[in-house]
């Protein structure tokens, strides 16, 4: 702080050295605001800095979270699609046994007709005194319901 020494103006002087403290304590404060504003600079790098790493981390767990919401996706369908098989071949083994049954059924009318027809055809062979084997291929033959069962229960039809 430079003093200018003016003896005969003491009021001057006066004022004159107040405003240098005014000017010094000034100069000081600007250049506390200064390091103070370097500072905050300072940090206002470090969060940006610290801002663009958890964006971009940020980034890349948004990309593997809709990536593993597609996975899921595709599973989710892979799943929908395989219980609407399970379901559809439900439906085929349902229809699959019903026609078994049916089948069943045909069967053993079929067997019942066979052994009504041979009991018929003994008493007949017996009445007019004929040889069986001739009329069991005949019978064989003529069988009802032969062509519905034939090779899927296992009956062998006799070509007539």
């Amino acid at each position: 702080m430079s003093t200018v020494s003016c003896p005969e103006y003491p009021e001057l002087q006066e004022k004159l050295h107040r405003l240098a403290m005014a000017r010094d304590s000034l100069s000081l404060q600007v250049t506390i605001l200064t390091e103070q504003v370097g500072a905050q600079k300072e940090k206002i790098r470090d969060l940006e800095n610290l801002l663009a790493t958890k964006t971009s981390n940020l980034d890349s767990t948004e990309e593997l979270l809709q990536e593993r919401i597609g996975s899921n996706g595709d599973l989710e369908t892979k799943k929908l699609d395989l219980l609407a098989e399970v379901s559809n071949l439900k439906l085929k083994y349902a229809t699959l046994e019903k026609e078994k049954i049916e089948t069943e059924r045909k069967l053993q009318l079929s067997q019942a007709e066979i052994e009504h027809l041979n009991q018929t055809m003994q008493s007949f062979v017996m009445q007019h005194g004929l040889h069986p084997p001739v009329c069991n291929a005949q019978i064989h033959a003529h069988l009802p319901y032969q062509h519905v069962l034939g090779s899927a229960v296992g009956v062998e039809s006799d070509p007539g």
